[in-house]
């Protein structure tokens, strides 16, 4: 057995015997670790020369654009699977927050009812 196998016994057995470690355990893992993937475009641009990484009036323009579409996109999922919720619970009286983008509300949404009492909403 290899170092990564006692280490996940070792970490099988404390988390069996105190299983609130886990909560511990991903707080030190995203201090620690995401943070530092964070970091390393600002390593990068500070150890290189500006000229290595700029781009042309165009591709800036491309970037931004794809990057909103992108964001444009996520929200308006995320506010559907959130209303489509709301409208299952019969809550429907939605809250006006920032931001409300166009296109995040399904009307009438057609849905199956699974057997354990799910709903999936069909696009």
């Amino acid at each position: 057995m290899g170092l990564y196998g006692y280490l996940l016994e070792f970490l099988w057995s404390t988390l069996r015997k105190r299983p609130w470690l886990i909560f511990r355990l991903l707080y030190l893992w995203s201090g620690s670790t995401l943070s530092q993937s964070y970091v390393y475009s600002v390593v990068y641009m500070a150890s290189h020369d500006p000229s290595s990484y700029r781009f042309s009036t165009a591709g800036y323009v491309f970037i931004f654009s794809l990057l909103l579409t992108a964001y444009y996109i996520w929200d308006c999922a995320m506010a559907q699977k959130s209303r489509f919720k709301m409208q299952t619970q019969g809550i429907t009286k939605f809250r006006k927050t920032f931001p409300q983008l166009p296109g995040c509300v399904v009307e009438n949404p057609t849905y199956i009812q699974t057997a354990h009492g799910y709903v999936i909403c069909i696009p």
